[in-house]
């Protein structure tokens, strides 16, 4: 079922095979746990024969090391070079730590302003506990973005005493 959770050597799937007559079953080998994302049954190209194959798509929780690839979803990539205790980490009066530090001369060199655009748009949506339309063409040059979320950044700083997921820049 979809959401639930497989242990190492557990029962992913059963299917019957159809010449021998009998039930093969299908085991999680992974050595950590995983959760269903989901399932998907697939037949042929033309869609002609039954539906014969399983995608079984799960997802493992691993906690960050040193050396982790990361992506964004604008193809900004990097690398987890270190990891730092709280304690060491840089906070705002309020106690707020960040949860990412990033240098920002990535962004001109890269072109990745949508990136930013999206850490304020995430941010201002947790803050106010809206969902903001991410679809192309909903600003202009007499309606820019950065002006709206950076307003809605602004009037959630002075009401916001919970910890949220923060980025510094540096």
């Amino acid at each position: 079922m979809i959401g639930s959770t497989f242990q190492p050597d557990e029962v992913l799937c059963c299917y019957l095979n159809t010449l021998t007559q009998e039930y093969k079953t299908i085991r999680y080998h992974k050595k950590e746990p995983a959760h269903i994302m989901s399932v998907t049954l697939v037949g042929d190209e033309d869609g002609k024969s039954p539906k014969s194959k399983a995608w079984i798509m799960y997802r493992i929780m691993r906690t960050p090391i040193i050396g982790d690839k990361f992506s964004s979803r604008h193809g900004q990539k990097g690398v987890c070079s270190r990891l730092y205790p709280t304690e060491d980490l840089p906070f705002t009066e309020s106690g707020l730590v960040p949860d990412i530090i990033f240098n920002p001369h990535g962004f001109p060199s890269r072109m990745t302003i949508g990136m930013l655009l999206e850490f304020m748009a995430g941010k201002s949506a947790v803050l106010h506990g809206l969902s903001h339309d991410g679809t192309p063409f909903q600003f202009n040059d007499d309606y820019p973005a950065v002006e709206y979320y950076g307003q809605l950044l602004k009037a959630g700083e002075k009401s916001q005493d919970q910890k949220i997921f923060s980025i510094l820049i540096i």
